[in-house]
């Protein structure tokens, strides 16, 4: 690379030297003095016109040239703001939160209700392939919120808050909240056509579609980080997530007395709606939107619980 300045780029007669504009003669000024060159600014017109005495002309032109060679990029351009997917995302956030919580007090106020109408609910409410098939589809709904005992509402409960108050940062709360909902149906459905024989109860389902939601978001931004950086570790990224929600699934899901087929049928769809859900992560500010969805996902269920005696 060459490194010698361009003494041609110096504008010059004998002895005057012609900055472009007010902002480069401030700039050869302060090079001049660094060399302790003497000089005088002038106008012609409007333009500025840098003199210096003859025996410092050859000097003081091969001073500006080093100085502008120098400074060839300065000033730097100004730093862009940093894109969407650059930007720190919050481990959650107050609306994330507070849908969080507002989901721990529906399903609680929903227990009780259970508790106070003995096994009436449980048993109306209980997913069950031959009921469902014989004209009683709220079971669908219904099953995800129910709970045997307090220590079950209480581990599902723990979660089903955290999980909510995570993708609610990526989703906003009300699209969170509608999207679990959908997966758990899903699931729900496919144990209909699938697994004809089997019986469940409890909002596993769901938390297990928001593990596979997770899943799902977090490798999309891991896909777009390994377009962005090389590497051998990094082209591992976008496996991580999908493989800790297997780990998840593999310690939690199929622990002793647990419902194995309700938790992977759930974290299959949470998978599958995750696709669907990506477009959606660009909605966390539109307020309206985020309200309806979660007003819709509310409705719904309140709907299916009507049906209970």
């Amino acid at each position: 690379m060459d490194t010698t300045p361009d003494l041609d780029t110096i504008s010059t007669d004998e002895g005057f030297f012609f900055p472009e504009d007010e902002a480069r003669l401030y700039h050869w000024q302060l090079a001049l003095q660094s060399a302790r060159i003497p000089y005088s600014v002038e106008w012609d017109d409007d333009s500025p016109v840098l003199r210096v005495p003859a025996e410092y002309t050859e000097v003081a032109r091969q001073e500006l040239a080093s100085y502008d060679y120098n400074n060839i990029d300065w000033p730097p351009e100004p730093l862009k703001e940093p894109s969407e997917h650059e930007k720190a995302k919050p481990f959650m956030t107050i609306a994330s939160l507070e849908t969080a919580l507002a989901s721990l007090v529906i399903l609680t106020g929903i227990h009780i209700r259970s508790v106070l109408s003995g096994e009436v609910w449980k048993t109306a409410g209980l997913w069950n392939a031959v009921k469902i098939r014989s004209g009683e589809p709220w079971r669908i709904v219904t099953a995800l919120t129910l709970h045997t005992d307090e220590a079950h509402l209480a581990s599902n409960l723990f979660w089903t808050t955290a999980l909510l108050a995570i993708i609610g940062v990526d989703l906003g709360g009300g699209m969170a909240v509608l999207f679990m909902l959908l997966a758990g149906i899903t699931s729900n459905l496919a144990m209909l056509f699938l697994s004809a024989e089997h019986s469940s109860l409890g909002a596993s389902t769901m938390v297990f579609a928001l593990v596979g939601l997770l899943c799902t978001l977090r490798t999309a931004d891991s896909l777009k980080e390994r377009r962005l950086h090389g590497g051998n570790f990094v082209s591992l990224l976008p496996w991580l997530p999908l493989f800790t929600g297997v780990v998840v699934f593999a310690f939690y899901g199929t622990a002793p007395g647990s419902d194995v087929l309700a938790h992977l049928y759930g974290l299959l769809s949470g998978l599958i709606w995750g696709i669907a859900a990506l477009p959606c992560k660009n909605t966390t500010n539109h307020k309206w939107l985020q309200f309806f969805a979660g007003i819709f996902a509310i409705s719904f269920v309140a709907l299916a619980l009507s049906k209970l005696p």
